[in-house]
């Protein structure tokens, strides 16, 4: 299953193969091998963007799809996805991550796997993210995020600008600037382990590399891109046994 196939023939991707490229080879390592879990599913798209996850995990079977995306012209975008018996299962909400989770958590809603796909990097009050997530009760939650190389359980604050759809949102009209974090795997562990998660981490390294175009960020210890000794990775988080 070339899952991203359908952005081929959406005007938006018309010149980004590279953008499709690097979808592709992100659901074969993170999200193909636990396809199945997604049959039948309720599940959560945090940071969802355009919808274009959630478009694949309804075709995967989710019974439904609940998409987050804070940018209204994100929101609108899905709309251009090509109509399908499955794309009616996504439910796009524009709304603030945060304020989304706390009136889901009062109101007792519950979600079998959440998926924090690229929005992780992108706040600063991870602990508390982790928290409201567990709280909704999943089964699988799905992280796939920049994280530093520091041994220390620490989290990296950086300004970042609110102006690219790719990064943070603005809090308030005419906020230019926010800070995000990018917390260490010691600190992401350790958060984990005071939720209730038992997190497993994916190993990249095991990734042919004639596979790894478009996915260098998951191998470069020193990037270059924002901080030194910053590297993408991913993790399944479950609830610990009780």
């Amino acid at each position: 299953m070339n899952a991203f196939n359908f952005l081929q023939n959406v005007e938006l991707y018309g010149n980004k193969r590279d953008v499709i490229t690097r979808l592709e080879r992100r659901y074969d390592f993170i999200i193909k091998p636990i396809s199945a879990s997604f049959k039948g599913a309720k599940v959560l798209d945090l940071g969802a963007h355009d919808g274009r996850w959630s478009y694949v995990f309804a075709n995967l079977g989710a019974a439904s799809v609940t998409a987050i995306e804070g940018r209204k012209h994100l929101v609108e975008c899905f709309d251009k996805f090509p109509k399908t018996d499955f794309s009616n299962r996504v439910q796009f909400i524009n709304d603030d991550v945060y304020h989304f989770l706390e009136t889901a958590v009062s109101n007792g809603e519950q979600y079998d796997i959440v998926c924090v796909l690229g929005l992780f990097y992108h706040v600063s009050d991870h602990l508390h993210l982790l928290k409201l997530i567990k709280k909704l009760n999943p089964k699988l939650v799905i992280v796939d995020s920049d994280f530093t190389m520091s041994t220390e359980a620490e989290v990296l604050l950086l300004k970042e600008s609110t102006l690219s759809d790719l990064n943070a949102i603005a809090s308030y009209e005419g906020q230019n600037e926010t800070i995000v974090g990018i917390p260490s795997f010691r600190a992401m562990e350790e958060m984990c382990d005071i939720v209730g998660f038992k997190i497993t981490w994916h190993d990249w390294e095991t990734v042919a590399l004639d596979r790894r175009e478009t996915i260098g960020d998951y191998y470069l210890k020193t990037s270059g891109k924002r901080a030194p000794d910053i590297v993408r990775s991913s993790c399944l988080l479950a609830a610990c046994s009780t």
